[in-house]
């Protein structure tokens, strides 16, 4: 039987979330399911991996030629599934979380437009034949807020990239930090408040034995480079849409969030065979247990000097790679995450209950 596969977008913005969705969308094109993507906005920058949909804006014409399974990715999106759902019981609806709601939300908006958000959000999403959590700790999270609902736990992946030539600026930046004997690390994200990226900065400015490349964009860049100037370290370097031709050059990437969800950029590292290091919050955790990297202390980084110095040891180095690139191939294989998710559909379509492990 033709299983006809619909995902819903807030937009087609390279964001992780968006990049995610496309992910999924592509793997269940390949495994023979009809798939068409929707978006509710344009975004700034194109997904790379859009091309290779017939994306359709979603307009009040084409949302009653929905038919099959609506997979719904962010805010937007499962309200309108919610909505479909209503007013069609048959229609197969299905959300991925890449978020935790409260704490994230916060950071935007008062507690009480958080919370009233929350209680609308949480209702909509209850009606859901599935609801995915993109780890374990995610999971945990929303069971205790909402124990009552079922929810299924797949790990976000990212396909590997082929490696493109760096641009020239970040090649001699890089080349002339080897020289001063720095071990080089890459910040790759959005420069916000939740990404700790100041701090980041201003730890990096104190230390003569790492640099640091900033590759991001966001509102707190003006204030990132008031820390950086005149710094030789520490380099912005802006927007880059691949990181692949930018993992091979640096020694680890360095993440000192406060919340995330499953952040792909670690697992973009993986596949480059680059540990990570990463604040200690409960998916990071979860990330090192299967051997991407290690925790530090994201409130002080009072530690990160006598990690940094671990990475440099060379035999620490080359052990840790091993278990990167195990953990990427096994636990976190592109080919593994995206077959859950064909599974998962399937039972969807066949009226299976859904089978949750244990929190």
């Amino acid at each position: 039987m033709k299983v006809f596969y619909n995902v819903l977008v807030p937009s087609l913005e390279n964001a992780g979330p968006v990049n995610m969705a496309l992910e999924i969308a592509q793997k269940l094109k390949n495994s023979g399911m009809e798939v068409q993507v929707y978006f509710l906005s344009n975004g700034r920058r194109y997904s790379p991996l859009a091309e290779q949909f017939n994306a359709r804006k979603l307009t009040l014409v084409n949302v009653w030629s929905i038919r099959g399974v609506l997979h719904t990715h962010g805010l937007r999106p499962d309200l309108i599934g919610s909505l479909l759902k209503l007013i069609r019981p048959s229609l197969r609806v299905m959300t991925t979380i890449h978020m935790h709601f409260l704490p994230d939300t916060r950071l935007l908006y008062s507690r009480f437009i958080s919370k009233s958000a929350f209680r609308l959000w949480i209702w909509s999403i209850s009606r859901f034949d599935r609801i995915v959590c993109i780890s374990n700790a995610m999971r945990r999270y929303y069971a205790r807020h909402r124990p009552d609902l079922r929810y299924d736990m797949i790990y976000n992946f990212r396909s590997k990239v082929s490696e493109r030539r760096r641009q020239n600026s970040i090649s001699l930046w890089i080349s002339k930090q080897r020289t001063k004997g720095r071990f080089v690390a890459l910040f790759a994200g959005a420069y916000i408040s939740r990404k700790n990226v100041i701090q980041l900065a201003k730890w990096g400015s104190s230390s003569e034995s790492v640099s640091i490349l900033f590759c991001g964009q966001g509102p707190l860049e003006n204030e990132l480079q008031s820390v950086i100037r005149d710094r030789d370290n520490l380099l912005n370097c802006g927007f880059t849409d691949n990181l692949s031709d930018v993992f091979p050059s640096v020694d680890f990437l360095i993440l000192p969030s406060s919340s995330e969800g499953l952040p792909l950029v670690v697992l973009e590292a993986a596949s480059a065979g680059k540990p990570s290091l990463m604040s200690n919050i409960g998916v990071h955790r979860e990330l090192a247990r299967l051997g991407l990297g290690i925790v530090f202390d994201h409130h002080t980084f009072s530690d990160l000097d006598d990690l940094v110095g671990l990475f440099r040891s060379q035999d620490f180095s080359s052990k840790t790679r091993e278990l990167v690139e195990k953990a990427y191939s096994v636990e976190l294989s592109p080919d593994k995450l995206g077959d859950d998710y064909v599974s998962l559909i399937s039972k969807m379509t066949s009226g299976s209950s859904s089978t949750v492990p244990p929190l």
